[in-house]
């Protein structure tokens, strides 16, 4: 257990811990240093703080239980190789970070979902290389971000495919504009949508099992309960988490 009053969890300072399958961030933590984090292959759920600014290069490296997690919106840029190796299967980037780091999410063979945010700019080389399993990027940029030529190579040995499968989904009004910008032209299927689309399943929640146990906001902003007219990223009972247009 962290115990509230501790600012930063430093380098390697939980590495190689397998037992640990949970774990929760006091909220007067502000930095992860690099590796703290680096093989807990054990670890299933991890609960950010909202104050958070920073998360250390490969923290979350080779976590590879670690299906789903909530990024706060203190985060400006995501670190080298911060969650390369993980079992992540979706990821929703928060607003206002600006910058996602090379081998970020390098190798995720579980990652089939992602949503970038209006405010990225530039994303780096292969941060979502190998990730055989995309088929869904979700990208909220008027402007196409800058990328490196090969962020996006989904083939896992090394043969730098270009996007074969995967369906990238743009704001209203751009497509032209992803169609002729390096890299993003790439993927052979570009559909616009709506800002308030983004890749959310439409569904009534219901009571039954499993059970909605938190709210976040796109954002990744902590909700007392379900906003309703809006998207919440719902932390379900049996682990899962899920995007959800709450009616």
């Amino acid at each position: 257990t962290l115990t509230e009053g501790l600012s930063s969890i430093g380098s390697y300072a939980l590495a190689g811990c397998t037992g640990i399958v949970s774990i929760s961030i006091p909220s007067s933590v502000t930095y992860i240093e690099e590796r703290a984090f680096d093989g807990c292959s054990n670890l299933e759920e991890v609960s950010l703080p909202e104050g958070l600014g920073s998360l250390g290069s490969y923290a979350f490296y080779e976590c590879a239980n670690l299906r789903n997690i909530v990024l706060p919106t203190g985060i400006g840029v995501i670190a080298e190789g911060v969650f390369s190796f993980s079992g992540l299967e979706t990821i929703v980037i928060p607003e206002g970070l600006t910058s996602i780091g090379q081998y970020s999410f390098y190798r995720c063979g579980s990652l089939s979902s992602v949503t970038l945010p209006s405010t990225v700019t530039k994303i780096w080389y292969m941060a979502f290389a190998g990730c055989s399993a995309l088929n869904n990027v979700h990208c909220r940029a008027a402007t196409p971000p800058t990328c490196y030529s090969n962020a996006f190579y989904f083939d896992a040995t090394y043969s730098y495919a270009s996007p074969s499968d995967a369906t990238l989904y743009v704001p209203s009004g751009t497509l032209e504009l992803y169609e002729n910008a390096s890299v993003w032209q790439d993927f052979p299927n570009i559909v616009e949508e709506d800002a308030g689309e983004s890749g959310v399943e439409s569904m009534v929640i219901e009571d039954g099992y499993p059970t909605p146990v938190a709210y976040h906001s796109l954002s990744g902003r902590e909700l007392n309960s379900p906003q309703a007219g809006a998207v919440n990223i719902i932390s379900m009972s049996d682990g899962s988490v899920r995007k959800v247009m709450v009616r």
